[in-house]
């Protein structure tokens, strides 16, 4: 199956270690109305890619099989063509959310994160998607 073509209407792609993580983030999404499709690790978000074209995808940093990070600077072409990416992470620290922001991360969101910013975050970046693809 081709994957679909990114919209602002979703779904939203959730990559985290954590099946609580991503039980909490699939409800506050869904209650926002976008379909969410989740992953515990790099290796079976790529292989859903291959049929999923999210609008957003959000990454945990700190995952099993890849990091964050590296799945940004290795898998680039797959991944960013899929949608914006926002890095989700337990790590705090400024040099860190300047190194995804330089990695091509379209944001970064420290852990616990606020709701009303994931679903802010989701609807700026999938107005920006709406806006260049009606360009």
């Amino acid at each position: 199956m081709a994957p679909t073509s990114v919209s602002e209407n979703g779904p939203v792609m959730v990559i985290d270690d954590s099946q609580d993580t991503l039980d909490v983030l699939s409800v506050i999404i869904n209650h926002a109305g976008w379909q969410v499709v989740t992953a515990q690790s790099v290796s079976e978000a790529l292989e859903l890619l291959k049929s999923v074209r999210p609008c957003v995808i959000i990454t945990d940093i700190g995952l099993p099989d890849v990091d964050g990070f590296s799945m940004v600077t290795n898998f680039r072409d797959v991944v960013a063509a899929r949608g914006p990416i926002v890095a989700l992470s337990g790590f705090a620290e400024e040099e860190d959310r300047k190194r995804a922001l330089a990695l091509g991360f379209a944001d970064y969101i420290t852990k616990p994160a606020d709701p009303d910013k994931i679903i802010a975050n989701i609807r700026r970046l999938t107005s920006q998607v709406s806006s260049a693809t009606s360009s």
